[in-house]
């Protein structure tokens, strides 16, 4: 009967040790300090109203701030939709995702990858 309980307490702290181990490691994945600056500097959930469209240039002006934009990978949303460049249109009301690859002061820098149509 000994023998039982010693292998039944030896799988119990293995499994206890890989438990420990798997919560250890997801935690201090999200810890790395630094991770983030090989990526885009930032992210932002912004809404207002298109005041230019330059699809040639790829340049949008959203309340009197520029964007750019790739026109192959610009994603525009209406209604729950994916729609097209198409349906973009001055004086109309987006929210949209802006990612800057510099600091905020260097308007040339921001870049939008997706707007939704309200």
């Amino acid at each position: 009967m000994t023998g039982r309980y010693v292998w039944l307490w030896y799988v119990l702290a293995v499994s206890l040790g890989i438990l420990t181990f798997q919560t250890t490691a997801a935690a201090s994945e999200l810890e790395v300090p630094g991770a983030h600056r090989n990526r885009v500097v930032e992210t932002e959930g912004r809404s207002g109203v298109i005041n230019r469209i330059d699809v040639e240039n790829g340049q949008l002006v959203i309340d009197d701030l520029k964007y750019g934009f790739s026109p192959g990978q610009l994603i525009v949303r209406k209604g729950g939709h994916v729609s097209s460049l198409k349906a973009l249109r001055p004086n109309q009301r987006v929210r949209y995702s802006n990612k800057s690859h510099a600091p905020r002061r260097v308007a040339g820098n921001r870049v939008i990858s997706e707007i939704w149509i309200q």
